[in-house]
C-alpha cells in the first residue's frame, strides 16, 4: 500500500532515486487504478473493473486474480499487459493536493526505490529546488491528475445513474483461481435503457467511454485467467524442483565419500 507524502527539502534532503529499470516493484500489486485517459488504451488489452473508494468508485486494471500476485509482471521485470498504466511510468511519485489547497510532488514513503546514499538521482538540485530528474515527470504527473479529477466526475455520473453493480468472478477449480468480489461493473442493460436526458448527462461527464470501455475489457478474462493457469503451473514445476535441487546441493558439497570412475 502506497504512503504518499510531500516531498520536502528538510525531510528528503539527503534521499536519492533509484529510478526504476523494470516492473518488478508492481509485481506484487494484482489491481492497479487508472484514469479516464486510459481506459480505452487499457481495454484492448487486458480486463478493468471499478472499486470502491470512500462514497465513490475509481476504475482498476486487473493485473492478477487473486490478491499479492501480478500476473503481469513477467520473471525479469518486463510488463505484460500492453499498454503501461500511468501509475506505474510515474513510480513512486504523484502530484496531490496539499492542506493549504496547492497540488504537491509526493513520493511514496514506503518505495524501495529511496535511498540515502548517492546512487540514483537526488530528489533536489543543490539551490534545494526538485530536481531535473523529478522536475521531468512533473508533465506525466499533471497530465494524470488532470484525469484524474474527470475520472472522479464520470465515475459519480455512473454510479448516479444506478450502472455500477457488483462484478464476482466465480472460482475456476481448473484453473484453481478463487473467487474474486470487491469489483463493480458497468450494466449493460440499465446503460441501453437510459432515457436521453440520462445519456446526455453521461456524455457531459465523459462517462460513456469509460463504460463502453470498461464492458469491453470483460472479454479479455479468459486471456487473464489463462495466464494463472500458465503461472500456477510454473509454480508447481518450481516446488517440485525445490526437493530436488535441495538434494543435488547436499550431494555435491558431500566430501565424505570419493569418486570413483572405475565402472567407465
Amino acid at each position: 500500500m502506497a504512503n504518499y507524502v510531500p516531498i520536502s527539502r528538510v525531510k528528503h534532503a539527503g534521499l536519492h532515486w533509484k529510478k526504476p529499470t523494470d516492473y518488478g516493484f508492481a509485481r506484487g500489486e494484482a489491481l492497479l487504478p487508472l484514469v479516464v485517459a486510459e481506459l480505452p488504451r487499457v481495454a484492448q488489452n487486458m480486463p478493468t473493473a471499478f472499486v470502491a473508494s470512500g462514497d465513490t468508485y475509481v476504475p482498476v486494471l486487473l493485473a492478477g486474480v487473486r490478491p499479492g500476485t501480478s500476473l503481469l509482471v513477467a520473471a525479469d521485470g518486463r510488463w505484460l499487459g500492453g499498454y503501461v498504466p500511468a501509475v506505474l511510468r510515474s513510480h513512486p511519485f504523484s502530484l496531490l493536493l496539499s492542506a493549504a489547497d496547492e497540488y504537491v510532488i509526493c513520493v511514496d514513503a514506503h518505495s524501495s526505490h529511496l535511498c540515502p546514499d548517492t546512487e540514483g538521482l537526488p530528489l533536489f538540485s543543490a539551490d534545494g529546488a526538485a530536481s531535473a530528474a523529478v522536475s521531468q515527470l512533473l508533465p506525466l504527473l499533471e497530465r494524470r491528475e488532470q484525469s484524474r479529477q474527470q475520472t472522479e466526475l464520470a465515475c459519480k455520473a455512473l454510479q448516479q445513474h444506478g450502472l455500477l453493480v457488483p462484478w464476482v468472478i466465480p472460482a475456476d477449480d481448473a484453473a484453481g483461481t478463487p473467487e474474486m468480489r470487491g469489483l463493480f461493473r458497468v450494466d449493460e442493460a440499465r446503460l441501453n435503457a437510459l432515457d436521453d436526458q440520462a445519456f446526455l448527462q453521461l456524455r457531459q461527464a465523459q462517462a460513456l467511454p469509460m463504460a463502453y470501455s470498461q464492458l469491453l475489457s470483460m472479454l479479455h478474462l479468459p486471456r487473464l485467467v489463462g495466464m494463472y493457469r500458465v503461472w500456477l503451473r510454473s509454480e508447481q514445476v518450481t516446488a517440485n524442483l525445490q526437493p530436488l535441487a535441495a538434494e543435488l546441493s547436499g550431494a555435491l558439497h558431500d566430501t565424505s565419500g570419493t569418486i570413483s570412475f572405475a565402472g567407465l
